[in-house]
């Protein structure tokens, strides 16, 4: 699990790790902000096919971004945590041990991103991409927090004023349940299925 003391920030990537999801702009992101403050460690919940110590791994995205990591001197804050069995409770675990979740998507967060339900589900502040088209559900500094994709600069301005500013992190989590208890319940989603047969 993760080593962090009981005062440290904890920020969390949960997803697929590949190309689209933008792993390089908060890795980045994140040496701008580690550069100020000691006490933050980010984690990324999620794997890729390849497992870590494989040839084709380190040649791939994933082994690049780790590279990333150790290039930008931040890899003894960053933690990797691979892929779970369908069953773990880890990923559960990790996303109640963090403050924020960024997913700095390139192309913006849409309400079938699955990593998006799930770490709405659990209430957390949650910093997210403007894409092209913005679902209606998804309001700014209400339930989300947007950013521009593929800016690590603005990233970062992000993430220090979710640090310094507990009552908008209060008020995202409260956004983000509440979100996920209109968009992602079992009620919700019967009632969307019946809407699509009935139409």
């Amino acid at each position: 699990m993760l080593k962090v003391g009981p005062d440290d920030f904890v920020i969390v990537y949960l997803g697929r790790i590949y190309p689209p999801k933008g792993i390089e702009t908060v890795l980045r992101a994140f040496h701008i902000v580690s550069a100020k403050r000691r006490n933050i460690h980010l984690v990324l919940v999620g794997g890729a096919h390849d497992r870590p110590d494989s040839e084709h791994f380190r040649a791939s995205y994933p082994g690049a971004m780790t590279q990333l990591a150790m290039g930008l001197g931040i890899a003894k804050r960053v933690t990797w945590t691979g892929e779970f069995d369908w069953d773990s409770e880890l990923p559960s675990l990790y996303l109640r041990a963090s403050d924020i979740c960024a997913l700095p998507y390139n192309y913006g967060v849409l309400l079938s991103n699955s990593s998006f339900a799930m770490t709405a589900s659990y209430g957390l502040p949650i910093i997210a991409t403007r894409g092209g088209i913005l679902e209606t559900p998804c309001v700014h500094e209400k339930n989300v927090y947007l950013c521009m994709p593929k800016k690590p600069d603005e990233l970062a301005m992000t993430i220090e004023a979710l640090i310094d500013q507990p009552h908008i992190r209060k008020r995202l989590a409260e956004g983000a349940l509440q979100l996920a208890q209109d968009w992602f319940s079992w009620d919700r989603a019967i009632e969307r299925t019946i809407e699509a047969v009935t139409l």
